[in-house]
């Protein structure tokens, strides 16, 4: 498997995490999906497009921290909205 295809995953994997978090907060889901979007087209363009001298690998180790830690962040939200949902079944 390629670097790009990995990147790839783990960007749907961080979109599908986004959307799921519009079911527990839709003003946390669009920020994380207007974060997301822009860091996405700005690294990826540089990654496929401004890549001359190796600075490839300094895209693709940007694009994929930035995504880790986004799904880290979101699903960790996500984590503790259904803790809540479970601790308080009425709320």
């Amino acid at each position: 498997m390629s670097d790009e295809q990995i990147l790839y995953i783990s960007s749907m994997i961080c979109f599908i995490a986004i959307l799921t978090s519009f079911k527990y907060g839709k003003l946390f889901a669009l920020i994380n999906l207007l974060l997301f979007c822009t860091y996405s087209i700005v690294l990826y363009y540089n990654l496929f497009f401004n890549s001359g001298g190796g600075s490839s690998l300094l895209w693709l180790f940007y694009l994929a921290l930035l995504t880790l830690l986004q799904i880290i962040i979101v699903s960790t939200y996500i984590g503790i909205k259904l803790f809540h949902a479970r601790k308080h079944p009425g709320k």
